[in-house]
C-alpha cells in the first residue's frame, strides 16, 4: 500500500466513523475505486482503534466517572454514572450476540458493492424519517432511559455491522425514536461504540495470521494519525450539528453517494 492510499483511507475512516454516513461503506468504496484488492484486515483494525482513541480522548471525563462509579449498583436508579455503565453493558449484549452469530453473513456483504450502496440509501432514508417525525418527542434523561430502550439501541447497533448501515446514524436514530434528549443520545451512542469497536478489533487482531505477512508499519501509522485527526474534527462537527438539528443533511449525502456508487458499478 502506498503512502497516498494510506492517507486517503485514514481520512476516510476518520470522517465517516462518526458522521452518520457509514465508515465501513466508505472504506469498501475507497478500496474498490483505489483498486486495493489484497486484504487489509490489520490496517482496518488499526484505523478503527485510532478512531476509538478519539472517543476515549473526547469523553475521557465521562469515562473516568463511569469507571469510578460503576460498582454502586444499588444506586443505579439515582446515580447517573453507575446507571450509564450498566445501560451500556446491557446495550452491548445484543450487539455482541448478533456480531458472533451473524459474523460470516455480514462479512459476505463487504464483497457486494451494489448491496453496500443500497444499504447506504437505507441509512439516508432512516435519518430523514427520524429527523422529520421525532423532534417533538425528545424528553428522556439518562435516569429515565429504560432497559427496553437500550436493548433496542443495542440491537440496532448490531444491524450496523452491515456495511452501509451507519453505526452512529442508526443508534442516534434509535435513541431519538425512544424519546431521548439529543445530548444524551449522542453521548450514549459514542460511549456504546467503544466496547463494540474494541471488542471487534480484539477478535480480528487475535485471529490474524502474521506468518509471512509484510507489515507496512510506517504507512499504517500515517493512516492512523490522519484517522485520529479527522475523526476528532468530524465528531466535534457532529455534536455541533446535532445541537442545531441539522442531521437531515446527512440523509441527502447518503442518498447521493449511494446512487452514484450503485450506478457506477453497474
Amino acid at each position: 500500500m502506498s503512502f497516498i492510499k494510506s492517507i486517503i483511507l485514514g481520512i476516510t475512516q476518520g470522517i465517516s466513523e462518526f458522521l452518520p454516513i457509514s465508515s465501513s461503506a466508505h472504506l469498501v468504496f475507497m478500496q474498490y475505486f483505489l483498486r486495493i484488492k489484497s486484504s487489509q484486515v490489520l490496517f482496518d483494525v488499526l484505523l478503527h482503534f485510532s478512531t476509538a482513541l478519539v472517543v476515549i480522548t473526547l469523553y475521557r471525563n465521562e469515562i473516568w466517572q463511569i469507571l469510578k462509579n460503576f460498582h454502586k449498583y444499588k444506586q443505579w436508579k439515582t446515580d447517573i454514572w453507575c446507571r450509564t455503565f450498566w445501560l451500556l453493558f446491557i446495550a452491548s449484549v445484543p450487539t455482541a450476540i448478533m456480531g458472533i452469530l451473524l459474523k460470516d453473513y455480514f462479512e459476505k456483504v463487504f464483497e457486494n458493492i451494489s448491496l453496500v450502496a443500497i444499504l447506504l440509501l437505507v441509512t439516508g432514508t432512516l435519518i430523514w424519517w427520524v429527523e422529520k417525525f421525532t423532534k417533538s418527542s425528545e424528553k428522556k434523561s439518562i435516569l429515565e432511559i429504560t432497559v427496553k430502550d437500550v436493548l433496542f439501541v443495542g440491537f440496532m447497533q448490531g444491524i450496523a455491522i452491515l456495511p452501509g448501515i451507519s453505526r452512529s446514524g442508526i443508534t442516534i436514530c434509535a435513541g431519538l425514536l425512544c424519546g431521548w434528549r439529543r445530548e444524551e443520545t449522542v453521548r450514549f451512542s459514542f460511549l456504546l461504540a467503544l466496547p463494540a469497536i474494541l471488542g471487534a478489533n480484539f477478535l480480528q487482531f487475535k485471529n490474524l495470521n502474521f506468518n509471512g505477512q509484510k507489515i507496512l508499519l510506517l504507512q499504517y501509522l500515517i493512516g492512523m494519525v490522519f484517522a485520529f485527526i479527522f475523526g476528532w474534527l468530524s465528531l466535534k462537527l457532529l455534536i455541533r450539528m446535532l445541537k442545531n438539528r441539522t442531521l437531515i443533511l446527512f440523509s441527502y449525502y447518503c442518498w447521493s453517494v449511494g446512487l452514484i456508487v450503485f450506478i457506477s458499478v453497474l
